[in-house]
């Protein structure tokens, strides 16, 4: 009796485990769907833009990094065989999910230069209609990726019609695997693949270069560890209460004087020529008009500090408009306009608040960083994108930025021309990375290199074609403040560069030029774009130029984050602006403020404050995190 009892208890059991045809089946479904895995792990690999025998090499050095980006693709397996009741079904359907992910990110990466990031699937739509018309596709990578999906799914119907349901499981226990693989990966994803202490583990990661990360570390991997790092972190000991309470204290209503506001970021744009190693003569000067405009006594300038190395474009005009260090809040993830579901309040905002039309520009595809809804959604009141511009003149694969000033001034023409004050915020692009030999037509000019370091070939052509976006962009700056100057309307102008040039990954062609962390005076050095204020003649007298830049008391070396601060406080429009008033103080004790690390009016750096100026940081955080989530903005007229 006991036997037999203990017999029907086994069966109960085996009712919720896999029961295939047979024992056969039985032995090889594991090691089928682990093959499988493989497989489509190295078709993947095979499809990344970098070459198949690095990873091998990373793979091999560092077998976790092996585990992380082979984990994904078993379990989702494992979910859709076990799903679909066929093993060769499920291998067909994750390929389609792994190799049209990397299939994807590849052609972001040739057209975008950026990986495709876990938030990019929102925007699915607008990208692919753009892909056509803009790129040349891979077509023999998606003819063996079409073909072996469809090889898969056809050996799957084979077999199931042969010996009906080949490799599939039945009964309760098909149901269970599905639950426990889909319980699985989302463990995983919020645990494993969320860690950023495994993902900073790894060597050979460049992880303030995100592309470069990508592909040091592979794309399975890296796009699963941003499915949750693309949100903003919550600071320690958050109350909305107390934050909303700082957000409304009442100083007064806005108080802007009238003077119309103009901005204008320079695609990479830097000083980088002025470095030791560039020896141009003053008729060969790279970029001659910057240099005659920081040597006015009327114009304020020195450097910026940001958070990104050869790119993140985005997060530096999101720093600058909100006055938010995104990288604080969310360090080391993903673009910070990736995360702008909602309205926030903005530059934009404080000066619509006081009576000024507001405009954003870039002569990129709108959907780039989702900017078409994300500067609405900040408060631009009408934005210009490429697909707006009637037959653009393109050169470098982007807009020229002599066509781009050209749009400014005429778009500062047209809205002045109205009456009203106007606050306009341009970005242009000619000058976006890469620095190939075919960025250019082959007919385009590239003046030849001027370098004291022996390089290597490929990085001298590189310095050559990004020197001349270099000139290109400071042509269409003098072309700006030509007509600022002529216009007869008071102008407050800033103009900046966004971050370094991408010379490599790791940042290779830096270390050739000898820009090493033991010669370099700060760990952020390679992250200072530089920047100027300037004002014509006739602002100047309505804002008691002398006077209002002597008591702005502007850093040579400055945070982005606090620069739209400072614009503020010179047109008086944070006198009714708690947040931007706060951050005017901050900026004033310590300018400058970058991953951990803290410059103090006099130029001291540390990594350990004073607990009252701990504290202020602190309320920052916190302050910027209720700016960012919770607080309530009404929307208002906007046009694209």
């Amino acid at each position: 009796m006991k036997e037999r009892k203990h017999e029907d208890s086994a069966r109960g059991l085996l009712r919720f485990l896999p029961q295939p045809r047979s024992w056969k089946a039985a032995l090889l479904q594991l090691p089928l769907i682990l093959a499988l895995s493989a497989g489509v792990l190295v078709l993947c690999v095979k499809i990344a833009p970098n070459q198949l025998s690095y990873m091998i090499e990373q793979f091999t050095s560092q077998p976790l990094l092996l585990l992380m980006n082979y984990v994904p693709v078993f379990v989702v397996m494992v979910f859709l065989a076990s799903l679909t009741g066929n093993v060769f079904y499920g291998a067909a359907l994750t390929e389609l999910i792994w190799g049209g992910l990397s299939l994807a990110n590849r052609i972001k990466c040739d057209i975008r230069r950026e990986p495709l990031y876990p938030r990019d699937l929102k925007l699915a739509r607008e990208a692919l209609s753009v892909v056509g018309s803009h790129i040349d596709l891979p077509m023999k990578i998606i003819g063996a990726l079409v073909l072996s999906i469809a090889g898969l799914g056809a050996l799957g119907f084979l077999l199931a019609r042969r010996s009906k349901r080949p490799m599939g499981l039945r009964g309760p226990s098909r149901w269970l695997h599905v639950l426990i693989s889909g319980v699985l990966a989302v463990v995983l994803t919020f645990t494993v693949f969320y860690s950023g202490s495994i993902y900073t583990s790894f060597t050979g990661g460049h992880f303030f270069h995100i592309m470069g990360a990508y592909n040091d570390l592979g794309f399975i991997y890296s796009f699963c560890h941003h499915i949750t790092t693309g949100n903003v972190d919550k600071p320690g000991h958050y109350d909305k209460d107390e934050a909303e309470a700082w957000d409304q204290a009442y100083l007064g209503e806005p108080s802007c004087k009238p003077v119309n506001v103009v901005v204008l970021m320079g695609e990479t744009f830097t000083d980088l020529p002025d470095y030791g190693m560039f020896p141009y003569s003053a008729d060969e000067d790279v970029i001659p008009f910057y240099h005659e405009m920081i040597a006015r006594e009327d114009v304020i300038s020195g450097h910026l500090v940001v958070g990104n190395l050869g790119g993140g474009t985005a997060n530096t005009e999101f720093d600058m408009m909100t006055g938010i260090q995104w990288d604080s809040l969310s360090p080391g993830t993903t673009v910070a306009f990736r995360t702008v579901d909602n309205n926030i309040d903005s530059i934009f905002r404080l000066y619509h608040s006081a009576g000024y039309l507001t405009s954003y520009i870039h002569p990129g595809n709108r959907w780039f960083y989702n900017r078409n809804h994300v500067l609405p959604r900040l408060g631009a009141e009408s934005t210009i994108f490429m697909e707006d511009m009637e037959d653009p003149d393109i050169l470098g694969g982007y807009v020229a930025d002599d066509a781009c000033a050209d749009l400014q001034i005429e778009k500062l023409r047209t809205d002045m021309a109205g009456g009203q004050l106007i606050f306009n915020y341009t970005t242009n692009i000619q000058n976006h990375m890469y620095y190939d030999e075919d960025k250019y037509e082959p007919d385009v000019y590239i003046p030849p290199l001027q370098c004291s370091v022996e390089l290597p070939a490929d990085t001298e052509s590189q310095l050559a074609i990004y020197f001349k976006g270099l000139r290109d962009c400071d042509a269409s700056l003098r072309k700006v403040v030509s007509y600022l100057e002529d216009c007869g309307e008071p102008i407050l102008f800033v103009f900046y560069g966004d971050h370094l040039p991408y010379l490599g990954d790791d940042g290779i062609g830096y270390e050739q030029l000898g820009l090493t962390e033991d010669v370099l005076p700060y760990d952020f050095s390679l992250f200072e774009p530089p920047y100027l204020i300037w004002a014509n003649e006739e602002a100047k007298e309505i804002l008691d130029w002398d006077n209002a830049v002597a008591s702005l008391e502007l850093s040579d070396t400055l945070s982005v984050c606090f620069m739209g601060a400072a614009v503020t406080e010179l047109t008086g429009a944070a006198d009714s602006s708690p947040w931007f008033t706060f951050l005017n103080q901050l900026r004033r004790d310590y300018p400058v403020v970058w991953k951990g690390e803290y410059m103090d009016r006099d130029g001291n750096i540390t990594t350990e404050l004073a607990a009252e100026d701990q504290a202020r940081i602190d309320k920052w955080r916190k302050w910027s995190y209720y700016r960012m989530e919770d607080k309530p903005i009404d929307s208002y007229e906007t046009t694209e």
